[in-house]
């Protein structure tokens, strides 16, 4: 057969989202797809689907054909399934229809969760029954996968007979054809696999044409890669021994070579022309028809569930938020025309049901009197000020709404919300669960593969273990100082890679779906830790996708600020702004366990700064992330703020924008309004707006965002007249955003918590360590111990728990003026012990005590019997040792 001249291209590729597994960045897959020809890419990473989206749009914006896969996890049958080894499938979506039913199947597999997401053939013949196998092409696995295996372990004709199954289940199937050089696969795993003892590569490759002749399939070349290049692994061994459980690192490195990303002259070497030209046939065959287009991304709608009104959700909001304003506010020209114009924002943007939605979560809150606070973005609205979902007034605090909400936006909003972190659960089983149909928000956690000091010492124990174990088992010292230079680099370049250690819960994310059927449109992974379902996709691409995003975060400082009211009989909103002894206290570095102010950084920030007002406050907020403090702008910021340098001469673009925080960019406000004034196009808005909001989790991407947008910039600051100095100053501070950064609206709202929190410490110094300890009981004791020790240094005296004075959690005497412990805090006494006891206090003395609480306290039988509490065991024991029982005597003794 003459050879095509048809391009190869990668099928069977794996990026990050193989965990532990394989090194690229989706987005550099495709770049390198484009630079090598490629019509299109197929990601099939292992059990995962993760990285579709990604896929989709860098292929899209590259003009090459996007094929999101997967590579399963698959057993024949799941009769005893612990004696039966699991096989690999390669399946990609071709058409958008494939693409549905793909994130099926990756729901179906997490959903049939063991050990790890796998399916059966018993699943797939089902789908194929349903009908939900239509746009899925599924080509037979490398080494792994089920026809090879079949092969080696049942003999050709049970090979040809599950390549025979499959094709009654697929549309398309195609027989695998790989080859790494691999000269003995037994010697490697004939233990777990003993079928695989004396196959080669170029053995196996026959056999497997040979199947497929048999059963009348097209093949497919395909090449396993983890890495983009060649070079790259050195980096690909370095993790897979960095990460390897087993004795020996090196067994986790892979066999043969050419496990990178080519084209075909790269695969020649590997295939027999017949191969070769057979196998490029089969991926013409399939470039050929694959086109899958996503509406959703195409052309962005919000998916709004249906919050049951019974009129235009605009004029509700409308309505609902005239009806809040007061006399001066009605009155006064400024205020009607923020409100008017916001109005049109929301009216334009569709969002109205949006603001409902949360303004119901937030009015089952206050009913439920559950206290949580607003941040982010959200603090600019007017409209969500006026409906108690925010508690900043933006026109005040100078904020805006365009950062949270603007015509033609490209996403969908975000309110943020801090909840007590004890009563989260209520608002989402008592709430959220019963109106909407809804779904936690995943996220990737990335491998942190190393933590440095200045001095360059690691200091993540679990990691500096297992490098240096593995390092050991090289035959290299275990000392940090003697590893070569070498491994350290390469360690260091792998942490740089931004890797994926596998799947998370976002901290607070929750899809709110219009119904079912759209939340099924999400695909599903399952922690392994406790089994909850999550979105397979992180909350960028969910948001992409036009799903709506609800955070409520589990905050203890809420929790805490509910106990200092409750305990000092007063409402937060009732604390002045302008007290200069809590100024004072902050400026002396007094500020432990005060919201955002207690860090090391803005310890150090809040004594070289000397806040006088609450401006100082918020921009200690701003100051001490990762943007700032990386650019070196947070120390420039201090010493003009303490006029030790001058600010210097710049446009006045420049000077009017940053006026208020001394040459500054602070704030990502600022960020966009230096943009704007040099005439960036609305698009381009909304991508700084994405680069410079960007998380931890995404720091890669905004770094890549800006690097792009930053000609563009350039050039729209030279016809503003700017000087080389004044785009060197721009660009120097838009490159430190992509690390994380704040909002002014954000730093108003956690700022007045902190303010607010000091104001508590320095006039209610009792109230606010109780409320503290209260809210951080239920934290590792570390931490407890900590609190403990900074209230006392803070003059705080503690009093021993008492089953006759405690409750379950701290209280105060106030008679004594201390702290008294509770219950709880007694090692061994849990939750129900603590509160039987508290229930049945107070007891007149031990045989009370045995006889009221009964079989519900472990040893007070024996107290009855009149046993001493130091030998009765269990509970009372507890009490016995930690004092509790004082003062209490048997009776009759």
């Amino acid at each position: 057969m003459v050879p095509s001249a048809d391009p190869y291209w990668s099928l069977h590729s794996h990026s990050v989202h193989s965990v532990y597994d394989a090194l690229p960045q989706v987005g550099a897959m495709v770049a390198k797809s484009v630079e090598l020809g490629y019509p299109a890419l197929g990601l099939t990473d292992h059990r995962s689907v993760s990285g579709s989206i990604q896929l989709y749009k860098a292929c899209r914006k590259a003009g090459i054909e996007p094929l999101p896969g997967i590579e399963l996890d698959v057993y024949l049958d799941t009769t005893l399934m612990q004696r039966k080894p699991k096989f690999h499938l390669t399946v990609v979506a071709y058409n958008e229809r494939g693409y549905r039913n793909l994130v099926r199947l990756a729901t179906l597999s997490a959903q049939k969760f063991w050990y790890l997401p796998r399916v059966d053939f018993a699943d797939l013949a089902q789908m194929a029954e349903d009908g939900a196998t239509q746009g899925l092409a599924v080509a037979t696995g490398c080494f792994f996968g089920v026809l090879p295996q079949t092969l080696m372990r049942q003999g050709p004709a049970a090979a040809v007979h599950v390549a025979q199954a499959l094709a009654g289940w697929f549309p398309r199937v195609y027989v695998e054809l790989q080859n790494h050089g691999i000269e003995e696969h037994g010697a490697r795993i004939v233990e777990d696999m003993p079928w695989t003892a004396g196959w080669t590569d170029d053995s196996l490759l026959e056999a497997v044409w040979a199947v497929s002749e048999r059963a009348g399939l097209p093949v497919v070349i395909t090449r396993d890669s983890h890495y983009i290049d060649e070079e790259d692994k050195a980096k690909h061994e370095a993790l897979k021994q960095l990460m390897t459980f087993s004795e020996d690192p090196d067994e986790a490195l892979f066999p043969g070579d050419g496990y990178f990303m080519t084209d075909e002259r790269g695969m020649r070497p590997y295939f027999p022309p017949k191969m070769i030209s057979a196998g490029i046939d089969g991926l013409t065959e399939l470039a050929n028809v694959a086109y899958v287009r996503l509406p959703e991304l195409e052309n962005f709608k919000l998916k709004v569930p249906d919050i049951g009104l019974d009129d235009d959700p605009q004029k509700i909001l409308e309505d609902k938020v005239r009806a809040t304003l007061t006399p001066w506010e009605v009155n006064d020209p400024t205020t009607m025309q923020w409100l008017q114009d916001e109005f049109d924002v929301w009216r334009s943007s569709e969002m109205a049901t949006y603001a409902l939605l949360v303004d119901g979560v937030c009015g089952f809150m206050r009913e439920r009197k559950i206290r949580y606070i607003a941040r982010g973005s959200a603090s600019g609205s007017f409209v969500l000020y006026k409906l108690k979902v925010t508690q900043e007034h933006p026109i005040k605090m100078g904020l805006r709404v365009d950062r949270f909400l603007s015509i033609n936006r490209l996403k969908p909003p975000d309110v943020d919300l801090d909840v007590e972190h004890t009563r989260r659960d209520e608002v989402i089983n008592e709430y959220l669960v019963k109106k909407y149909y809804v779904c936690p928000v995943g996220n990737h956690r990335k491998l942190s593969l190393y933590s440095a000091d200045e001095d360059g010492e690691l200091s993540r124990g679990s990691i500096k273990e297992r490098f240096h174990t593995v390092m050991n088992k090289r035959g290299t010292p275990v000392d940090w100082s003697r590893v070569p230079k070498k491994d350290k680099d390469m360690l260091f370049e792998l942490s740089d890679l931004n890797l994926i250690a596998g799947y998370g819960r976002h901290a607070a994310g929750y899809i709110v779906a219009p119904n079912q059927q759209v939340l099924d449109d999400l695909p599903k992974a399952r922690i392994t830790s406790n089994k909850v379902l999550v979105t397979a996709y992180g909350k960028k691409d969910v948001e992409q996708l036009g799903f709506l995003k609800l955070d409520l975060l589990g905050a203890k400082m809420q929790t805490a600020i509910a106990h200092m009211e409750e305990l000092a009989g007063l409402s937060f909103l009732e604390i002045p702004d302008n007290d200069q002894q809590t100024y004072r206290m902050i400026a002396a570095g007094d500020v432990d366990s005060v919201f955002q102010l207690d860090g090391h950084a803005t310890r150090i920030g809040a004594r070289q700064i000397r806040p006088r007002s609450f401006e100082d406050i918020i921009a200690i907020q701003a100051l001490f992330r990762p943007a700032p403090m990386k650019s070196g702008w947070t120390n420039t910021y201090i010493r003009r703020r303490n006029k030790t340098e001058a600010v210097p001469e710049q446009h006045p673009d420049i000077m009017a924008i940053t006026k208020d925080t001394h040459g500054i960019l602070l704030y990502q406000e600022q960020v966009l309004d230096v943009i704007r004034t040099l005439g960036a196009t609305q698009l381009e808005m909304e991508s700084m707006l994405d680069a410079v909001k960007a998380s931890n989790e995404y720091s890669i991407g905004a770094a890549e965002a800006l690097a792009e947008m930053m000609p563009r910039i350039e050039e729209m600051a030279l016809a503003r007249g700017w000087s080389a100095a004044d785009i060197s100053w721009l660009v120097k501070g838009l490159a430190s955003y992509a690390d994380y950064s704040f909002g002014r609206a954000h730093a108003v709202s956690y700022g007045r918590v902190a303010y607010r929190t000091a104001w508590m410490k320095r006039h209610h110094p009792l109230e606010f360590w109780c409320a503290i300890l209260r809210a951080y009981e239920d934290s590792e004791t570390v931490v407890v111990t900590r609190k403990t020790n900074q209230a006392r240094r803070d003059g705080i005296g503690f009093l021993a728990p008492h089953v006759n004075r405690s409750l379950s959690t701290y209280t105060i005497d106030k008679d004594k003026q201390r702290i008294r412990r509770g219950l709880l805090s007694v090692s061994g006494i849990g939750p129900r012990s603590a509160a039987i006891l508290q229930k049945q206090a107070p007891f007149t003395d031990l045989t009370d005590l045995g006889e009221r609480v009964g079989s519900g306290i472990t040893g007070s039988i024996k107290l009855v019997q009149r046993v001493h509490p130091a030998e009765c065991g269990g509970m009372i024991s507890a009490l016995h040792d930690a004092h509790a029982l004082e003062g209490l005597k048997h009776r009759d003794d």
